[in-house]
């Protein structure tokens, strides 16, 4: 039961925090036109998600507001309503301009091959990760383990780290000590600040099977981002191809 509601607290939190606000600001820009396909549609949503929520953690970091559940749920929906204003506002002056944002001509869908082929990849993409995770549930790689003591921090204290590491000398009299504190970069921020707001918002221990299963979601969401790609490139192709064809056909 214990796992059920882990499972249950970690799903909804990454749906609300890390998909709806990107599905949002897209419908927002867009209105009821369907340019992207469902498949891009859930990868932009959740690429927007995460810029959005690092945006405004530092934001409210630098401004000395500690980030906790209400203070990132008001800075989310201000920006949210802030975001469908400035989109409104726009598709109102490409409406009285007399522009509107054109449909996608060009639509595409995989045929069966490539459904099945990419059934498969996805498939075998998540046998290997679950076999290889099997026992490696919890964050016992070095760089996973450090990006989660930094969002460990952030999540506990309610403020951005000062990044700074201390290294371990060896005196003169052969005994051990730590050297003053030293400035490291801080570009990583953007690394751990989702799974610092993830933790914010449900209490997930960082021991725990999440990280890994944030990373897994990352994962293939990136290759069916890959997959996107390369069928918008192939279709582009084969339009190309027939536009030149239809041209000196005339």
């Amino acid at each position: 039961m214990h796992a059920l509601i882990v499972t249950s607290l970690f799903s909804i939190a990454t749906g609300i925090l890390l998909f709806l606000p990107g599905w949002i600001a897209l419908r927002s820009f867009f209105g009821k036109q369907r340019p992207f396909l469902p498949f891009e549609t859930l990868i932009f949503s959740f690429g927007i998600s995460i810029g959005l929520i690092d945006f405004l953690m530092i934001a409210l970091g630098k401004a000395d507001i500690t980030l906790n559940m209400f203070s990132l749920s008001g800075a989310l929906i201000a920006s949210l309503i802030a975001i469908s204003t400035i989109a409104f506002a726009m598709r109102l002056s490409r409406k009285n301009g007399g522009s509107t944002i054109e449909e996608n001509s060009h639509s595409f869908s995989f045929n069966k091959r490539q459904g099945w082929l990419f059934i498969i990849m996805i498939a075998l993409t998540i046998l290997i990760k679950v076999i290889y995770l099997t026992y490696a549930v919890l964050p016992t790689a070095t760089d996973l383990g450090h990006h989660m003591y930094w969002a460990k921090l952030i999540a506990t204290t309610g403020m951005l780290p000062l990044y700074a590491k201390q290294e371990i000398v060896t005196g003169a009299d052969n005994s051990y000590q730590l050297t003053a504190p030293q400035p490291i970069a801080d570009f990583i921020i953007g690394e751990h600040l989702p799974f610092a707001a993830i933790s914010i918002f449900t209490g997930l221990d960082f021991f725990s099977a999440f990280p890994v299963i944030f990373l897994f979601l990352l994962n293939l969401l990136g290759l069916i981002a890959l997959s996107m790609l390369a069928l918008r490139r192939r279709t582009r192709a084969r339009v190309r191809g027939l536009q030149r064809v239809h041209a000196g056909g005339c």
